[in-house]
């Protein structure tokens, strides 16, 4: 018989609507109906369903054993059955039923649902689908069961909560030991009253390990260890009664600094009582006191040391009294006592070279946070061993200032310590084309330290030329990528365009055609760039896309120095795979190579012209006495080729 019924959707449920009951014919007895089972006692499984079918079917005794396969009950007198509960199910559940509901006899033997009346067990998997079925099913025409009864059975239930009783804490005394971790537990007893402390489960907590302000541990270490350098200093000082800037070096080693802050640790301590030129005991202890509350470690006491007061970062001026004292101290810089000029250019050099390394924001401000990642505290204590000496050069190289200072002084024909534009135009026999080199005076690259109002043309000063020079012998450091990129960047939008290429481009073609050199084409040019770069967008080269390039010079090269990329495209294409790959045994940096090449040529080159020049006075002077043989004036003289030859030996550009 097929029964069909509206399905009742609750109100306070939002459950999607459920599928529509089976039907009593379709129900199958899967469990009865299995061939290994013969004799099966339905009551067995189900002792209360046999006492609820006693009391409604007071006929119908128990089911016959030694039936057929099938159902256990006598066909002729039992209804069909649903299937039975499966002995997976047959967990604990309430012993009264979930509904009661009084019915009558006649009812109950006219209803074909009498037996989905009976009580279900609450962990059985179709639990919801019975109750919902028996809910909605109508017997003597109302149902079993209330609409606010269906809508509470079907709601949502909340967990129940915990309720914590009093409970009594052991004493920790008498508890075992335990073996120690390196996590602490916490100690603490969370209360949901203040009179009913509740025990909570330990947890681990994990040990703090980051400190904006320093380790407490360390930095009291620190500061421990250099309070007692300073005691075990009292016996000098009571000696010499106070130290003057020459002989405050113990002092510098007492607070564990390189030895070349002395002054600055000086004038800082001199800064704070006004004394002039010498500091006792006490006025030394009396500045640390007040220069410990600064620092948390040995870079930022140095920082604190070379700043001024008012400020948070260092500008160049501030790093000038830690050159003093190099230059003043250094045994291997003591032929520069007297001359002053090479002193403050060498200086300068060094700044410029510290700010071009790390100062990455390009604000001529030095943080902290750049300090200590340029280990400035390191390379000073290095430089304590030699200026050239190490595995690597650092930016207080003799030598490196040397090359960049002759080089500006070539070009710098009146001395003023200004370059410009057409000076700078004679940068390696006029290799930049006229528009970078227009772009660079203007200080598209690097804001100029010089005002450009203040002068008819603009005009480059010497740290701006060290800037230059750094960027444009070694294209592929970060910071020579960001110069070019914004000389290239016309309109400053932060994108080379064909457009923007195509402009400096013409001219570099221009000079090909003129030179007689084999020129490329601006479509070949481009697709040669575009493979070499592989920007992420065709057509358009960022920063970035110039920064994963590992040859980012050759890009650069290709649009404004014609010598540099002449010389990579006349190299042996063997030779330029293994340099891209990094084959070499030993990789030169291309300033390190550009550094000794120019210091060859510009210390042994003018030896070797003085020899020269010598030799050709005592050729005249022999020549004079005896009118012997003279293999220059074979060939009726001529002496064209051997002096050109010459001459381009001496200004040969070594290439890196």
């Amino acid at each position: 018989m097929a029964f069909t019924s509206p399905i009742r959707t609750p109100k306070a449920n939002n459950r999607s609507p459920a599928p529509p009951p089976p039907q009593i014919d379709e129900v199958t007895d899967r469990f009865i109906s299995s061939p290994v089972r013969n004799e099966i006692d339905r009551a067995s499984y189900s002792p209360r369903y046999n006492e609820f079918l006693k009391q409604k079917f007071p006929g119908i005794l128990s089911p016959e054993r030694n039936s057929p396969v099938g159902s256990p009950f006598n066909l002729k007198s039992s209804p069909r059955s649903p299937a039975p509960i499966s002995p997976v199910c047959t967990r604990k559940s309430p012993k009264t039923p979930m509904f009661e509901i009084e019915t009558d006899a006649t009812d109950l033997s006219s209803s074909p649902l009498t037996r989905l009346r009976s009580p279900v067990e609450i962990s059985s998997p179709t639990q919801a689908t019975r109750l919902k079925f028996e809910a909605l099913s109508p017997i003597s025409g109302r149902s079993l069961c209330s609409e606010d009864e269906l809508n509470d059975f079907f709601a949502a239930r909340k967990p129940k909560k915990l309720v914590f009783q009093d409970c009594e804490v052991p004493d920790s005394s008498q508890l075992p030991a335990e073996p120690k971790e390196d996590f602490e537990l916490s100690a603490e007893v969370p209360k949901i009253n203040d009179a009913q402390p509740v025990v909570s489960r330990s947890t681990k907590l994990i040990p703090r390990f980051y400190f904006p302000g320093g380790d407490p541990e360390l930095v009291s270490a620190l500061h421990q260890q250099i309070s007692n350098n300073l005691v075990n200093l009292r016996p000098l000082f009571n000696k010499k009664g106070s130290l003057t800037d020459e002989k405050f070096t113990p002092v510098t080693e007492a607070f564990l600094l390189p030895r070349y802050f002395t002054f600055a640790l000086f004038r800082k301590i001199e800064a704070m009582f006004d004394c002039e030129n010498s500091i006792s005991y006490e006025q030394l202890m009396k500045g640390w006191k007040l220069i410990q509350e600064e620092f948390t470690d040995e870079a930022s006491l140095a920082f604190y040391l070379l700043k001024q007061d008012d400020n948070d970062y260092l500008v160049p001026e501030d790093f000038y009294v830690v050159l003093e004292d190099i230059i003043c101290g250094h045994p291997e810089l003591e032929f520069l006592n007297g001359n002053t000029t090479f002193q403050d250019r060498y200086a300068e050099t060094v700044v410029a070279r510290l700010y071009y390394d790390y100062n990455r924001t390009w604000t001529g401000k030095l943080t902290l946070q750049e300090f200590k990642r340029g280990q400035i505290i390191e390379i000073v204590r290095e430089f304590e061993n030699g200026i050239d000496s190490g595995e690597y050069k650092t930016c207080f190289s003799y030598k490196d200032f040397y090359v960049i200072y002759c080089k500006f002084w070539e070009l710098d024909q009146d001395h003023d310590l200004e370059i410009n534009e057409d000076q700078l135009a004679c940068y390696m026999e006029g290799s930049l084309t006229d528009k970078i080199i227009r772009r660079v005076i203007d200080g598209y690259g690097k804001i100029s330290d010089l005002p450009l109002t203040s002068f008819s043309e603009p005009r480059m000063s010497y740290r701006d030329f060290v800037w230059f020079i750094l960027s444009e012998v070694n294209k592929n450091t970060s910071t020579a990528i960001e110069y070019w990129f914004r000389c290239l960047d016309i309109d400053g939008d932060g994108l080379l365009t064909v457009f923007e290429l195509e402009y400096f481009y013409e001219e570099q073609l221009a000079r090909m055609e003129y030179a007689g050199v084999e020129h490329v084409s601006l479509d070949d040019c481009f697709c040669q760039m575009s493979d070499l770069v592989k920007p992420a967008k065709e057509g358009i080269i960022t920063l970035k896309d110039l920064k994963s390039c590992p040859e980012g010079n050759v890009f650069f090269d290709m649009f404004f120095n014609l010598s540099r990329f002449i010389d990579y495209e006349s190299r042996p294409r063997h030779l330029r795979k293994k340099r891209k790959m990094g084959l070499f045994d030993k990789v030169i940096n291309p300033w390190d190579e550009y550094v000794e090449g120019e210091y060859d040529r510009l210390v042994y080159g003018a030896e070797e012209e003085e020899e020269l020049r010598d030799f050709e006075d005592e050729g005249e002077e022999l020549s004079n006495e005896d009118d012997g043989y003279n293999f220059l004036e074979e060939d009726g003289g001529d002496t064209t080729q051997f002096t050109q030859t010459l001459k381009h030996a001496q200004n040969a550009v070594p290439s890196y």
